[in-house]
């Protein structure tokens, strides 16, 4: 039976709702009831809890015109008698059991009853809505995949965690449940009444569909800062009397690790409860914690298991892992509810760089400390000569393209993919070949490494990332790219510990090239058949084209990319401290390149005089951010290079405040020649100032290596550097001032 299709006749329902001071909640709330009271075979039962805000004057107004059952209590007992109270009054085949400031419908309603005949309850699914937005919601209650269990079955889920112990999620037989199913007990009845009704339970329907939604609110009793343990323990041991013959071995134990050792300490932690009832909670849930089965634990749960374990050696310390943990959720879902969308890009975009500087994190020492320094400068040599090869392959699309695609329709834009990777694997292969054999002949030791390095450094030009930057969604960046070869990084590492060699790193470099190009394209919904249709004319015209910016990245390269392949030639001992000193300030490029990915989009889809606009603000972003990350480096780099290369090549302070000056400058550069001369129109710019820096930075950085080893080189890549952004700045206010006489 498909949930939209109702029988003739449904099982009738007394829905229950206990309410006590609902305050300005209770109008709407009224309205809703009215409403589902005029639904054929459903009675609405409200029992008033003792309100004390004038409600139930109210309730007594309504009541009779609405047609809903209504009655008060003398006293207040609390929402578990109050419930039971209702039990008694209501008249139904089926209860459900709701709550006045939560969002629900008779439609809801309407998916659980067409469910009901022949079983004796029906679980569904819930939402928690957290925020005020649409999309601040999570699902919290998933029902089984199976469309019909039994109850014995049912009830064991309930123990594992599978089905949750809310109430609004299911409707049961009236009969099943008893007389008094609740406790009296102040929170934590509703699990008791799930579990000894499905435990009465033969047959249980599941429906995956959203019946109801959870809304968070002060006040509630789940969010109590005093957490009463007294009912924690008194659910936890009715919970498991109500269960034990249906458990399985270790269902129990598992059960009391996860509803009682963490619940009872999260709860307090969450609901920011005094020291002393935090404290009172830890050793509650220690004490609980040894005595249950560690082994039953881990075969369900492993993160559960090592939740145990931490009770039971240093309890202490769970109150502050979780509250930090809770800290960051809080944190992220502020984020996503109060940020613009260009912070969020941010953020987003901030994640790639944090994934991908684990790649060096992780696969550099394995390098240094198993193959030592000449395993290093030969991998060095490769990345350094195929990242001039990546230039060439990657044909000037990141410059021009990211701008391009975010002002274009998809149909137009998958295309301008389809021929940028058609054109980029044609040109691919033989560069790649060029780059491996320049790397083998400069390299003095792992000559054939060094050359696979090289070879699959410009092959990892290959990509789609581009594309996504200039539409804006970093999240496929992470997935086809920057997680593929994180992961495949970690392989790697495992490999070169294993075999000594570095040609595990060799392979995976290669494979994460292939990933990167399938997942990309199947993610944009490229096919075979999109690439095949391009003639050489058409592609010969996209690369000419291009020229411009490509001679311009290429001049660029080789200042910027070459650098340690220069050194080798006039100062082979100083390849492996300034290669050193190069891959660290290229990470923390690398982490800062969020910025600029960020604004690309952002300023490309604009009209020109607004694209000038951002681009000067892109400009000051990226130049304060420039400002904290070459201080920060200037005063880590030398420790950081000390334990990530190993001992075996260190960086100097007076390196690594070079090193902070170029990272300034290239961030500064990065916005007035990536983004601020695209704006203007002005590409010429771009090769004007990438050959001011070759015809600079080539001979400083010869001479400056040859008299002063890496120190030099150094200076001599931070002149190049100052060498380009001078001459971007002045191409700049050239066009600035021809827009202002027009």
């Amino acid at each position: 039976m498909t949930p939209t299709t109702l029988p003739q006749t449904l099982p009738s329902v007394s829905v229950i709702v206990a309410l006590h001071n609902p305050g300005p909640l209770l109008a709407d709330f009224l309205d809703q009831a009215a409403a589902l009271s005029e639904v054929d075979g459903v009675d609405v039962v409200i029992i008033d809890d003792f309100s004390r805000d004038g409600s139930r004057d109210t309730l007594r107004e309504w009541a009779t015109p609405a047609g809903c059952t209504v009655d008060f209590n003398a006293k207040n007992l609390g929402v578990a008698l109050t419930r039971n109270r209702a039990l008694e009054i209501a008249t139904g085949e089926f209860v459900w059991f709701i709550d006045h400031d939560d969002s629900w419908s008779s439609e809801g309603l309407d998916i659980l009853r067409a469910h009901a005949a022949g079983v004796d309850a029906v679980i569904g699914c819930a939402d928690y809505q957290y925020g005020e937005r649409e999309s601040e919601r999570r699902r919290i209650e998933q029902a089984p995949s199976a469309p019909r269990i039994d109850g014995a079955q049912a009830a064991r889920l309930l123990l594992e965690g599978s089905v949750q112990g809310f109430l609004w999620t299911k409707l049961f037989r009236r009969e099943i449940m008893g007389a008094h199913p609740f406790p009296e007990q102040r929170s934590q009845s509703d699990i008791v009444g799930v579990a000894r009704s499905l435990a009465a339970a033969e047959d249980v329907a599941c429906v995956d569909r959203v019946v109801y939604t959870y809304v968070r609110r002060e006040g509630s009793i789940t969010r109590s800062k005093s957490p009463s343990l007294e009912s924690l323990e008194n659910a936890r041991d009715s919970v498991i009397s109500a269960t034990r013959e249906s458990a399985l071995p270790g269902q129990i134990d598992f059960f009391v690790a996860w509803f009682y050792c963490l619940a009872v300490v999260k709860t307090a932690v969450r609901w920011r409860a005094s020291p002393e009832a935090v404290r009172e909670a830890v050793d509650s849930a220690a004490q609980q914690a040894r005595q249950i089965s560690l082994r039953s634990v881990l075969r369900a749960s492993p993160r559960i298991a090592g939740i145990v374990i931490l009770l039971r050696t240093v309890p202490r310390l769970l109150p502050p892992l979780l509250t930090l943990g809770f800290l960051l959720l809080d944190a992220s879902r502020e984020v996503r509810g109060r940020i613009g969308r260009v912070a969020r890009k941010f953020l987003g975009f901030s994640m790639l760089p944090a994934i991908t500087a684990l790649i060096p994190i992780i696969t550099i020492p394995a390098i240094t400390s198993t193959t030592g320094a000449a395993g290093w400068v030969a991998v060095a040599i490769g990345q350094s000569v195929g990242g001039v090869g990546a230039v060439v392959v990657e044909l000037g699309w990141s410059a021009m393209g990211s701008q391009r695609v975010s002002r274009q329709s998809h149909g137009n834009a998958r295309q301008n993919a389809a021929l940028a990777l058609t054109l980029r694997l044609v040109v691919s292969l033989p560069i790649a070949a060029l780059s491996g054999v320049i790397a083998a002949l400069i390299s003095p030791e792992h000559a054939a490494e060094s050359a696979g390095v090289a070879m699959a450094t410009a092959l990892a030009a290959n990509n789609l990332v581009w594309f996504f930057v200039g539409i804006g969604k970093p999240r496929l960046i992470l997935f086809t790219d920057a997680l593929p070869r994180a992961i495949l990084a970690l392989v790697s590492v495992w490999a070169v510990y294993a075999t000594g060699s570095l040609w595990p790193y060799v392979i995976t470099l290669l494979v994460a090239n292939l990933a990167s190009v399938f997942l990309g394209s199947m993610a944009l919904g490229l096919r075979p058949r999109h690439m095949a249709g391009f003639t050489v004319v058409r592609m010969l015209v996209a690369l000419r084209f291009h020229t411009v910016v490509l001679t311009a990245r290429l001049l660029s390269a080789t200042y910027i990319v070459l650098p340690t392949t220069l050194v080798s030639l006039v100062s082979p001992s100083s390849v492996a401290v300034f290669s050193a000193a190069d891959r660290l300030q290229r990470m923390a490029l690398n982490a800062l390149s969020s910025l600029p990915n960020t604004f690309q989009s952002w300023v490309g889809k604009n009209q020109r005089d607004e694209r000038v606009r951002r681009s000067f603000l892109a400009i000051a972003v990226n130049t304060g951010f420039g400002i904290v990350a070459g201080t920060l480096f200037a005063l880590f780099a030398p420790w950081l290079s000390h334990v990530l290369f190993s001992g075996v090549a260190t960086v100097e302070p007076a390196f690594a405040v070079v090193c902070g000056f170029i990272i300034l400058t290239t961030c500064i550069s990065r916005t007035t020649g990536g983004i601020m001369l695209p704006a203007l129109g002005r590409m010429r710019a771009l090769t004007v100032s990438a050959a001011s820096g070759l015809v600079v930075g080539v001979p400083t950085i010869l001479i400056g290596a040859s008299l002063f080893g890496a120190a030099g080189a150094l200076i001599g890549a931070l002149i190049s550097e100052v060498t380009v952004l001078t001459v971007q700045i002045i191409a700049i206010r050239g066009a600035l001032s021809s827009r202002k006489k027009d």
